[in-house]
């Protein structure tokens, strides 16, 4: 009876082992597919960050050459990929003064600003706006 109970115990050991392998195995295939996903997302998001870069770099580029239309629709792309860039507002905050629309620009520099509540140069035309003292000769953030 020692040896067959013995056999008994054997068998629904290796079951019970059987069934902690499969979920092991089930578990292993989750997390190399969760693995894939995370890889997945890595080079999209590298491919977007170099499609902000690029776009925000043009955007300075139209900015200098006072093609502020296209520099505009750069920002935008940066916005879409980037949108916490405190810089990206700041620009198009520059861009829509230099356009002659100061609510605009007002906008995207507070933008900017609540996004880094650290950047002087944001800070400092706004304030310049405030009391009034901003001329088309006062450095704008670009």
């Amino acid at each position: 009876m020692h040896l067959q109970d013995s056999l008994l115990f054997l068998n629904q050991s290796l079951v019970s082992y059987n069934l902690t392998n499969d979920a092991l195995e089930v578990k292993a295939q989750y997390l190399q597919d969760s693995l894939k996903i995370q890889e997945m997302k890595y080079y999209i998001s590298k491919t977007e960050l170099n499609i902000a870069i690029k776009s925000l770099t043009n955007s300075l580029k139209y900015y200098y050459s006072n093609e502020y239309h296209l520099a505009l629709k750069e920002l935008d792309k940066t916005i879409k990929y980037l949108p916490n860039l405190a810089a990206a507002y700041a620009r198009r905050g520059s861009i829509y003064y230099k356009l002659g629309d100061l609510d605009r620009a007002t906008i995207n520099w507070n933008h900017a600003l609540q996004l880094d509540p650290e950047y002087e140069d944001v800070k400092n035309i706004l304030l310049r706006i405030k009391n009034n003292t901003i001329d088309s000769n006062n450095m704008l953030p670009e």
